[in-house]
């Protein structure tokens, strides 16, 4: 596979993947906004769950080797942005909001390194 087959294979994911988050991200603030920290909770979990399956489909994909180790390094903070973002969850869930702000930050910490990885890979959809 070609570094600009890799590329594009990745960037649909990862649009698909987008047109979803955005719909739940509304939720999500819709909830937040609701002073429903249990609903905002599900829905991230809800969320998690998908994460966890556009994640599955990215890890299927075999990047030429001059890419590999960007590749890893997004999915390395993916996995790990998923995992904030269950944690995230579970807070909200409980009504810990502190614990939720503090998860929050950490996520917002993350998601910029994402970015970085999946602009060294030539992405225009993927790490946002």
């Amino acid at each position: 596979m070609t570094h600009a087959q890799f590329v594009h294979q990745l960037d649909t994911l990862c649009a698909e993947g987008n047109k979803t988050f955005t719909a739940k991200d509304k939720e999500i603030q819709s909830a937040l906004n609701a002073n429903d920290a249990a609903r905002a909770g599900a829905i991230i979990n809800s969320e998690v769950s998908t994460m966890n399956g556009f994640l599955s489909q990215i890890e299927k994909l075999t990047p030429p080797g001059a890419d590999q180790p960007a590749f890893a390094r997004y999915v390395l903070l993916t996995r790990r942005i998923i995992g904030l973002e269950q944690r995230v969850a579970s807070a909200l869930e409980a009504n810990n909001i502190d614990e939720a702000n503090r998860l929050g930050n950490l996520l917002t910490a993350a998601q910029g390194p994402r970015t970085n990885a999946a602009v060294d890979l030539g992405t225009t959809h993927c790490g946002t």
